[in-house]
């Protein structure tokens, strides 16, 4: 369990490096490019680095993630900051783990009280509304599948499950529930 969170946090921060990499370094050609290897950096696996970006699936894989990241229309405002260092922030201020639907207010609201979005302030609204016609549905587990946050959002899809960052899974959230019952 923790090897596989472990490898997967390695592989995200592996990514970042080579995200920034490619930012700071960029050219609009293969030799510029090339030729701006960074010092620190082997040439063979700069040389490896930069005809991969260049290639046709780079590219096509390139324009779809841009599509795609301009569906995403509620963006959290945690930052860099990971889900449970920003859930653990939480507790230490209210006393409590917040549910997954006062999690998504939380991440979804900015610091001046504006929302990331219109579409996040609906959702927002209607978490609200819920939450307050059942003041006890965040007294319960921090996530289930049948929660606060999944009236409003639907079930769940295979994967991660959201508000919760990058351990549990629904397979994992549905054991869990079982074994506390």
């Amino acid at each position: 369990m923790r090897k596989v969170y472990v490898m997967g946090a390695l592989g995200s921060r592996c990514k970042d490096v080579r995200l920034r990499l490619w930012k700071e370094y960029k050219r609009d050609n293969l030799s510029d490019m090339l030729q701006n290897r960074p010092e620190h950096i082997p040439e063979n696996q700069w040389g490896h680095f930069v005809h991969m970006r260049f290639t046709e699936k780079w590219k096509k894989m390139q324009e779809r993630n841009t599509k795609n990241q301009k569906k995403h229309t509620m963006p959290h405002v945690c930052g860099r900051k990971s889900f449970s260092r920003r859930r653990n922030e939480i507790k230490i201020k209210t006393g409590k783990t917040p549910s997954r639907a006062e999690f998504f207010i939380e991440t979804r609201t900015k610091p001046n009280g504006s929302f990331v979005s219109e579409e996040a302030k609906t959702r927002v609204e209607a978490l609200t509304i819920l939450l307050s016609q059942n003041p006890h549905a965040t007294n319960h587990a921090p996530a289930s599948l049948d929660d606060v946050y999944a009236q409003v959002f639907g079930p769940e899809r295979p994967g991660r499950v959201r508000c919760l960052g990058r351990g549990p899974t629904p397979s994992k959230l549905v054991r869990r529930s079982t074994v506390i019952i």
